[in-house]
């Protein structure tokens, strides 16, 4: 893939008011560059390879271009229509072709599209957004498995509905800006309704249950610091999972020696998000609570302003 996704740098409630922009929904999967030509591939942001994991996302015929370049979402969506991230995150742990076609008839995933970067071997990314999106919507046939993610100009009116559907945030994009690969510029803002942070897990304690907290870790300075522990946000699947992960993993010595005495340590080779009030001055997180674990995100990511 010659392409690099485009990010978001943080936002705030009051550029939801912005002129000359758009405002789409954040959705909960996992982000993707999909490159499509008699083969269908999709890679993550750190480039990982995760088509096999994706068999019902078969799109040529909802594609008008002998060949495209699409940035979007890989979601799957709950009974109530949300995009669900537990829903798709064991597909990576799964062991068979077989056993994640099950899955896929069980759960199937849907690829929502927001952006366009190349088509029939002409790049895109110098065109500004009002001109890629019309490109995509020309290319993009929705059906079960594909769909152009829908938008607004109210921007207040998006963030009402976000507020009642427990979405995380609303994304803002300038309409005359071009797609500038890897950079966290102002055309793309992310609005979030709560602080979240990725971060990487470097023990856990066991006492009432399997799991019952998660040490977390960031990168300050490039040194790895303890910022505290989350114990709510799971549920007994998410606990079943880690628990046989984290076991795989445990060590005998950490290299953090603010650790607790009731923390088993483990290599600091996942990563989580957590959701916050705020950083104390200590900087420990405050009510954190879990979201997900982050398999598209490297731990070197895990900093404060992330």
């Amino acid at each position: 893939m010659k392409y690099t996704m485009m990010l978001a740098s943080a936002g705030k409630e009051q550029d939801l008011k912005k002129k000359d922009t758009i405002f789409e929904p954040k959705l909960d999967g996992i982000r993707v560059l999909c490159s499509i030509k008699k083969d269908i591939q999709f890679f993550t942001r750190n480039g990982n390879n995760v088509t096999t994991q994706f068999p019902e996302l078969v799109l040529h015929e909802a594609i008008d271009a002998k060949n495209c370049v699409l940035d979007g979402e890989i979601v799957v969506r709950d009974e109530q229509g949300n995009p669900d991230f537990s829903l798709i995150e064991s597909r990576d742990q799964l062991a068979s072709s077989l056993a994640i076609r099950m899955r896929a008839q069980q759960h199937p995933a849907t690829f929502v599209v927001f952006d366009i970067l190349e088509k029939d071997g002409k790049s895109l990314v110098k065109k500004p957004l009002s001109e890629r999106k019309k490109i995509l919507e020309e290319t993009v046939q929705n059906t079960d498995r594909i769909q152009v993610i829908p938008y607004t100009t109210d921007g207040k009116a998006l963030w009402k509905e976000i507020q009642e559907r427990d979405i995380e945030a609303v994304i803002a994009k300038n309409i005359h800006g071009t797609y500038v690969s890897g950079t966290e510029g102002s055309d793309w803002l992310s609005i979030k309704r709560f602080n979240t942070l990725n971060c990487v897990i470097i023990g856990y304690i066991q006492k009432q249950r399997t799991i019952t907290a998660l040490a977390l870790g960031i990168y300050d300075k490039k040194k790895l610091i303890y910022v505290g522990t989350v114990d709510t946000g799971f549920d007994e699947k998410i606990l079943k999972n880690l628990h046989v992960t984290l076991k795989k993993i445990t060590t005998t010595k950490s290299s953090i020696k603010q650790l607790d005495k009731n923390i088993i340590p483990v290599k600091p080779n996942i990563v989580c998000e957590v959701k916050y009030l705020e950083i104390a001055k200590d900087k420990k997180l405050k009510d954190p609570s879990f979201l997900k674990i982050r398999t598209d995100k490297t731990t070197e990511e895990c900093v404060l302003s992330t």
